[in-house]
Parts: structure tokens; sequence; C-alpha cells
């Protein structure tokens, strides 16, 4: 391994940890998450607001245990109803509410400001650069 190399991996997680950490200090009034928040967000982008519990876990990268615990606390706040799934018995659906809906419209914004102060400091073609590579070596990940 290169020198320039050695630490990417752990650069990548403390970036992922503080922004993390930044989010849920801003969400806490809200008594969100920004794992939560991404639920609801990946819902909001679905094709009648639902997706099943498997599409979920695959979309954010998480386990079925983390899934479920997350929707779960959700449910409780009244932003997303799990049901079953019309065409398969054996699937459940998740569909965001109306306060779910309103709840993410209010903290999308928050959400993408912190985003963006992540590449402040670089060109928009630095930053174009970025995210061209960080998706290259994601997608090389999913493939292994």
């Amino acid at each position: 391994m290169e020198t320039g190399q050695r630490h990417i991996g752990r650069l990548i997680k403390q970036i992922d940890d503080e922004l993390r950490r930044q989010i849920d200090n801003e969400m806490r009034p809200r008594k969100m998450t920004m794992s939560q928040m991404r639920v609801l967000i990946e819902l909001h982008h679905a094709d009648g607001g639902e997706l099943t519990f498997k599409q979920l876990e695959q979309s954010l990268g998480v386990a079925q245990s983390t899934m479920w615990g997350l929707v779960a606390r959700l449910e409780t706040k009244g932003l997303v109803e799990s049901l079953g799934d019309r065409q398969d018995a054996r699937a459940k659906l998740v569909r965001i509410t109306a306060a779910g809906t309103e709840l993410r419209e209010q903290s999308y914004e928050m959400m993408l400001t912190h985003e963006r102060q992540l590449v402040a400091d670089l060109t928009p073609e630095e930053a174009s650069t970025l995210a061209t590579l960080l998706e290259r070596v994601h997608a090389s990940l999913m493939q292994s």
C-alpha cells in the first residue's frame, strides 16, 4: 500500500462519524437521528412513499435488525407505518406518513447544508472529482 493511501478508510470513517455527530446534534431537539432521517428520505423518494423492509435495508446498507429498530422508533413517533404487501404476503411495506413528510421537508435542507460543508474548501471541479471517485470506490466494494 502506498504511503498516501494507507489512511483512506480511516479518514472516510472519521468524516462519516463527524457528519453524523453534527447532524444528530442538530436533530436532537426533533428527537431524530440521521439514520432515522435517511429512512424518511428514502421513503419520500419512493414510488407512493413506500418501500419494503428489504428495499430499505439494501438502499441504506443496514442489517435487518437495525432496520426493524429504525422503523419501530419512527412508527412510535407517527412518522411511518408498516403494513403487509398486497402483492407478496411475506413482505412488509413501510410507508411515510403526512407527519413524516412534513418533518422530512423541515429537516432535509439542514442535512444538505452539512453535506455542502464537507466540500466547502474544494473547487466545484474538485468536489465533482471527489464524488466521482467515491462512487467508483463504493461500486467496487459492492462488486466484491
